[in-house]
């Protein structure tokens, strides 16, 4: 029996489907180099920010003292090792996107430690360094400060997209919760098959495990400043020194009368004596808190 033949309208619809999926697989795969580009360029521009900020406020500030070394602390935190770890996410990345098959997810992964303990580190203060920000462009600000601050940004004309210090502050939180949305976009325009597919997978989920540790982080130093700073500070000295007062002064109303080789006064000087160490101890965690 003969086969079956095949009309010039079944043949035609046979080509236009196998021009469509050529036509989706390179609509896909010039999807996929343009988040690859925006990744890469991204990271410059954001390098790029960080070495300003650093170069343009917190040297001067230092230098200068036009801030407090806390101040300096609060508004830059670790920025040196921001810079660091993009100079190093942006070398990996540059190298896994010069041949055609690229291996981003393979460099996020192996990046993700470092990516991880740097934003942890600089996002913790964010809040902080919000008020602080927003103390320093109140009415209140010092003359001095307000001088400099003013300088500085008129510094940052024609270098960056930035237009002041608070802009610069935020972009290190930005950046690192950005990467999970355009890790996201990458795996989306990548087959099944491409080589770095499972890479991007398993990048795909431990950046959003790091973008969920740092919202944790930033929740638990929250709530330590509301016991550190000015009214939390005065609540929880205040309130162990009375304590340790009370505790001392019921010891001291529990005992006997003094007899007469005076051991119930040694005691209640060892007893107060101990409880005095604890209440130090517990000023020292303060400001160890502080300090964090």
């Amino acid at each position: 029996m003969p086969p079956p033949s095949v009309t010039g309208t079944e043949m035609s619809s046979v080509f236009n489907e196998n021009e469509d999926e050529e036509s989706r697989a390179l609509r896909r795969s010039l999807k996929r180099a343009k988040i690859v580009n925006e990744i890469v360029d991204t990271e410059k521009q954001f390098l790029n920010d960080m070495e300003i900020l650093m170069e343009v406020y917190r040297v001067p500030a230092m230098e200068t003292g036009a801030l407090s070394p806390h101040e300096v602390k609060i508004l830059f935190a670790n920025l040196d090792v921001v810079i660091q770890t993009s100079r190093e996410v942006l070398d990996v990345l540059l190298a896994a996107t010069q041949g055609e098959d690229t291996w981003v997810g393979e460099a996020f992964n192996q990046m993700m430690r470092r990516i991880e303990t740097t934003y942890c580190d600089y996002c913790k203060n964010n809040e902080a360094a919000m008020t602080l920000l927003a103390a320093l462009a109140s009415p209140d600000c010092p003359p001095e400060t307000k001088k400099f601050l003013q300088e500085c940004q008129s510094r940052l004309q024609g270098r960056t997209g930035a237009w002041d210090l608070g802009s610069l502050v935020i972009k290190p939180v930005q950046r690192v919760l950005k990467y999970p949305l355009l890790i996201k976009q990458l795996l989306k325009e990548t087959v099944p098959t491409h080589p770095d597919h499972v890479e991007l997978v398993r990048a795909s989920v431990e950046i959003e495990k790091v973008a969920e540790k740092i919202n944790e982080v930033k929740k638990r130093k929250d709530i330590v400043e509301k016991y550190v700073d000015g009214k939390g500070n005065t609540n929880v000295i205040h309130g162990i020194t009375k304590k340790w007062t009370r505790s001392a002064q019921q010891v001291k109303m529990a005992l006997p009368g003094r007899g007469a080789d005076g051991t119930y006064d040694e005691l209640y000087d060892a007893l107060s004596q101990k409880l005095d160490l604890q209440y130090r101890s517990a000023s020292q965690l303060y400001k160890d808190l502080d300090f964090w």
